[in-house]
């Protein structure tokens, strides 16, 4: 992954499970940043580009493969994979880069760390990782940890429809993945907050963290 250029903007990662409250999470904190007259702004992958668009069918089970013996089943792990990959250089070049090079704090919910969670569980965690290669790394990225049968019971109250990687076996196994993440990318900037707290606890943890990060007049009280 590629360092951050001098001058740019600062990009920020909000990451957990389905259910750990990463949408939520980075919502707040960019409407927390807003207030704060910071320019900046929030984005999401898979994005709202071409490739994104497809990846959600892919993920809501719509876009499916004809498998040899007549059959339908979803679409190959490794097509995901690559499918992934292109929509984030696309969401880069269009979207994330442009945004940073105009000094902005860009708030991502979700990045190339779902990729070597999710698409990992099926595929070789180092080709993953080379193929999104060419990607940005954040600044900072928040790892919500939260345990699976917390973001199931979170997932069942709050919608009906369910992705393909939404089975508590593998939601357990994505917890495992992410918790691993900061010693296999040693390089990089992480921050582990407990998801299981209150919305506004959570929050709070991460607002205080990225004001001590923040050059300039942003206080360190989370609010």
């Amino acid at each position: 992954m590629h360092d951050n250029v001098a001058g740019d903007g600062l990009l920020v990662v909000v990451e957990g499970i389905d259910g750990a409250g990463t949408t939520t999470q980075a919502g707040l904190l960019v409407e927390w940043l807003r207030s704060r007259s910071l320019s900046c702004a929030l984005t999401a992958e898979p994005s709202r580009g071409p490739v994104g668009a497809l990846l959600r069918q892919v993920l809501s089970g719509r876009v499916i493969s004809r498998l040899p013996d007549g059959s339908t089943g979803p679409l190959d792990n490794g097509v995901i994979s690559l499918l992934f990959a292109a929509d984030r250089i696309d969401h880069l070049a269009s979207e994330i880069l442009p945004l940073l090079r105009e000094g902005r704090i860009v708030v991502s919910d979700r990045y190339y760390h779902s990729s070597l969670t999710y698409q990992a569980l099926e595929g070789e965690w180092e080709w993953i990782r080379a193929i999104n290669a060419q990607a940005r790394r954040p600044d900072i990225t928040y790892l919500l940890d939260c345990p699976a049968e917390t973001a199931g019971a979170r997932l069942a109250s709050s919608r009906q429809g369910r992705d393909i990687y939404e089975k508590m076996e593998v939601q357990r196994q994505l917890v495992d993945a992410y918790r691993r993440l900061p010693s296999l990318l040693p390089d990089e900037n992480f921050q582990v907050v407990d998801a299981t707290r209150p919305v506004a606890q959570v929050q709070d943890t991460i607002r205080r963290d990225l004001a001590s990060r923040l050059a300039g007049g942003v206080d360190g009280e989370g609010r």
